[in-house]
């Protein structure tokens, strides 16, 4: 497979389960989907304990050593983490809400983020706006998450 369909694939697996999530939740928590060696994309994430729920920050810093180790170690192919953020969309305006799906692949380490907006009309149907994509050098890491 090549690499523009394997980030396809990744972007529509991580699409899908944040979408999903959004529907049942109202909420997007942290995760993952790896791809393996044989082309296949799964999940990863916490499994949610009403008793503890980790901070948003701190299961992106989990998953991501997970991804990077599973990476380095010839393990999988690729992975996209997937997180919800603050977007301004136009200078000025009020932030949008959104996630994006920050994709790591063994054969391109450059590829670029890509953001989904959203929006719950009336708190119950999900509008997406335009996605877009933005090259890696010019993404700004969050200061903090919540």
């Amino acid at each position: 497979m090549d690499l523009d369909k394997e980030v396809q694939q990744l972007l529509d697996f991580s699409f899908d389960y944040a979408e999903d999530i959004l529907l049942d939740t109202n909420d997007i928590y942290p995760f993952a989907a790896v791809l393996n060696k044989k082309g296949e994309v799964r999940h990863v994430g916490f499994q949610e304990d009403e008793d503890h729920v980790p901070k948003a920050g701190d299961v992106i810093e989990v998953i991501h050593q997970y991804c990077e180790e599973q990476l380095n170690q010839g393990l999988i192919k690729a992975y996209a983490l997937t997180y919800e953020v603050a977007v301004e969309l136009d200078e000025g305006m009020e932030a949008s809400d959104a996630f994006v799906v920050d994709i790591m692949h063994s054969e391109d380490a450059a590829l670029p983020l890509y953001y989904f907006p959203f929006k719950f009309l009336a708190d119950v149907k999900l509008e997406f706006g335009e996605s877009f994509a933005v090259k890696r050098e010019e993404h700004i890491e969050p200061e903090q998450f919540d």
